[in-house]
């Protein structure tokens, strides 16, 4: 869907927006080996949810 140079940001949105969403059983980041998951500046959330959802 979205191919990117090493170094380039794949997906960048204003603020506010959703960055990923997916359907249903679908894989939400799947990075190789020793790859970074997730990477956050300052005081940002790193993961936020609705009511009632687990993680």
């Amino acid at each position: 869907m979205i191919t990117t140079t090493d170094g380039d940001n794949t997906i960048t949105t204003g603020n506010g927006n959703q960055i990923i969403t997916t359907g249903s059983g679908n894989d939400r980041i799947n990075t190789g080996n020793g790859d970074d998951i997730i990477t956050v500046q300052g005081d940002n959330d790193i993961i936020k949810t609705g009511k009632g959802i687990r993680l």
